[in-house]
């Protein structure tokens, strides 16, 4: 059978798919017991709407591989068999207005049976990397015209000796107004890259908490266990209670039937985002490297295998001892 790639939708994430478990986590709920995620959800409450609603995107057409960082945050991270043309929103990596910080990570393409990474860049006169930042907004349900607020190509740097490069490293800003104040990650715990090695173990045992919580399909607890972390997602993509309650509760009634798999966490390697407040483990092989380790398997008609990467990283809140999810 052959095995295709496919990113899981963020917006998927923010009303349906879930994240973390917490030992405070209660369990066997009824469906009659979860008003506390449906219509008396404190933090649903605290969701607004604005006339205004702006929305960052950042597009990129390229055959290379890449990493883009917003707010040192990871957005993207594509290598094969991904297409050449991405859209990426970045409002999720925005905590408030001002200027934030876009990282790039160029890296060489793969082979055309895409089973083997070239070991240099090319000539970007042939193979060109470029991107643009954009700014758009919904207005009375109409989403605006994007507007060009940043552009970036690799053709333009003039590198001499950029066959000789296995990577190219870049840093540069853009300026974002939104209406909303996200507190984040801005005051969590900053570990220490010294202590990778007990950290990891605490991010795998989360991971592994989350995977079956996936496997036993546990719905309830699935949310309950990242409602902050699914307002700030919510309240950054300006989605609207009712509506938020209504998928939940669609969410929360078919979940149990779901027809998948979760993958076995493996080949992976500790990151540190945020700078050094936010964690996550993504995978360290050749193909999938730079991908989130959480992974979800289903089998369409025609007996393919369907890889999903759950994006799923955390934090340690400010007062709090325990890693929570927070994006």
């Amino acid at each position: 059978m052959k095995k295709k790639l496919l990113l899981i939708s963020l917006l998927f994430t923010l009303v349906s798919c879930g994240q973390s478990t917490n030992n405070n986590v209660a369990k066997n709920k009824s469906p009659m017991d979860n008003n506390d995620i449906l219509d008396n959800d404190p933090n649903l409450k605290k969701l607004k709407n604005y006339k205004y609603e702006p929305e960052y995107q950042i597009e990129v057409e390229s055959y290379y591989s890449y990493e883009i960082k917003v707010n040192d945050m990871p957005l993207a991270v594509q290598s094969p068999p991904f297409t050449k043309s991405m859209l990426f929103l970045a409002n999720s990596s925005i905590l408030q207005s001002g200027i934030q910080s876009l990282t790039i990570t160029i890296k060489p393409r793969y082979n055309s049976e895409e089973t083997e990474q070239k070991e240099f860049l090319e000539d970007p006169e042939h193979i060109d990397f470029k991107l643009k930042v954009q700014k758009t907004a919904w207005v009375n349900g109409i989403l605006e015209e994007p507007e060009i607020i940043l552009t970036y190509k690799l053709s333009d740097e003039k590198i001499k000796d950029i066959t000789e490069q296995k990577k190219i490293h870049k840093e540069l800003s853009f300026n974002a107004t939104v209406p909303f104040i996200l507190k984040g990650w801005t005051n969590s715990k900053v570990f220490n890259l010294k202590d990778s090695i007990a950290l990891e173990k605490k991010v795998f045992q989360k991971y592994a908490e989350y995977r079956q919580l996936m496997l036993d399909r546990k719905g309830d607890a699935i949310i309950r266990s990242s409602l902050n972390q699914r307002y700030e997602l919510m309240q950054s993509f300006y989605f609207k209670r009712e509506k938020v309650i209504e998928n939940r509760k669609k969410y929360l009634k078919e979940f149990p039937n779901e027809k998948f798999t979760m993958a076995e966490i493996l080949d992976y390697k500790l990151v540190f985002y945020g700078n050094n407040r936010v964690l996550g483990l993504v995978f360290n092989d050749e193909i999938e490297q730079g991908q989130s380790c959480l992974n979800q398997i289903t089998v369409d008609e025609n007996d393919d295998l369907n890889l999903s990467y759950i994006k799923y990283l955390l934090h340690q809140p400010e007062g709090s001892t325990e890693l929570e999810q927070i994006r």
